[in-house]
Formats: structure tokens, sequence, C-alpha cells
């Protein structure tokens, strides 16, 4: 798009989708160091360091980190605990996409006409206009009992979140906006969009 507001709960995310924005060389330079020195030894002595919550750091460096610990943690995973603490192990790639360079840069252009923000969803769209695309990705709702995962940030999102959600969407439609929204195929999240195109 020409323009767009991209947002997420996330701090971090969000933090790092502003290094890019505005300094995607340096966030470069710092990958390409972490690729030089991965292994089990340096994930794990990063991740320390990132759950250190005031690492001395500047932006592109925790950027940097944040790039490289979802690229070399099990299965992409991001999750924190209750304390906030990212807790994923180490992942077993043989190479890993700790740096490529010309995504990061592609990343740059698009990010260059957005508008980001960090915050609750529902403040993000409280300005959509008729017309206006609203896509949202929230945390899904689970399979089954033993597929709770929820905690991509510290909160949680439970059901009482995904009929906010359900609510809102309804409300963005009724204003004239397009939105669509991704989830798990449960009977949960079908009763709750009745009436969606699913």
């Amino acid at each position: 798009p020409r323009r767009a507001v991209l947002n997420d709960s996330n701090a971090d995310l969000i933090a790092l989708y502003t290094a890019l924005q505005t300094d995607v060389a340096s966030v470069i330079k710092r990958l390409q160091l972490h690729r030089e020195r991965h292994d089990e030894r340096h994930y794990y002595a990063m991740r320390e360091k990132w759950n250190e919550h005031h690492a001395e750091w500047n932006n592109a460096e925790r950027a940097a980190a944040f790039i490289y610990l979802n690229k070399t943690c099990f299965n992409g995973l991001w999750r924190v605990n209750r304390s906030g603490d990212f807790n994923v192990p180490i992942g077993r790639y043989t190479d890993p996409p700790i740096c490529v360079p010309e995504a990061l840069r592609a990343a740059h252009v698009v990010l260059s006409r957005a508008e980001l923000r960090n915050g609750d969803y529902q403040e993000a769209v409280a300005d959509a206009e008729k017309g206006d695309f609203v896509y949202f990705d929230p945390p899904y709702d689970p399979i089954s009992s033993t597929s709770n995962f929820t905690s991509y940030s510290a909160v949680g999102f439970g059901a009482d979140d995904q009929r906010a959600l359900a609510d809102c969407a309804r409300r963005l439609v009724a204003k004239g906006c397009h939105v669509m929204l991704s989830n798990n195929d449960t009977p949960f999240i079908r009763s709750i969009y009745k009436g969606f195109k699913i």
C-alpha cells in the first residue's frame, strides 16, 4: 500500500520494525556478527542478555538480537513467560537464515511507508475509515486443550479477547471497512464470526 498503519502489542517487534525503517544498514551489520558467532553458547548468551531488560543495547543491536533469536530458536516460536522473559530453546538448524540483507532492505522500503504503533488493536483501528483495509492476526484459538498456546506476550489472549475482536471486526465492517483476519478453524471461532465469509 502507499500508506499503512502497522500495530502490535509486542513493543520489541515494533522496535525492530522501527530500526529497520530508520537504520537497516546497522541492523544488517549486527546480524552478520551473529551469523559468524552462531552456536549453542552464543544463542543462550544472547537469550540471557535479551532477558536482562535493561541490557545496554542501541536500537539496531536490540533489533538484530530479536531477529537472531527468532531465526535460531525452536520452530521460530516467539514465546515469553509470565515475567516477560523469552524462554524458547535453541532450534536444530543446519544453516538458519540469520542475515538476509535483501529481505531486510525490502522490509526497509515497505516500512518507510508505514506508521508504526505499539498498543491495543482497538486503539490502533479507532481512526480507520470507510474503504480502509484492516487485517488482524491475533493469537489463534487453541485447536485442542493440549495446544493452548496464546502467549506471544506476557498478557495472553483468551476467549473473551477473541469475542471482543469479533465485535471490533463487526464495528469496522459497519463503518465500511474491509476486514480480514486469521485464526484457527474451531467451532468457537466459527460461532463468533457467524455471518462473515470464512
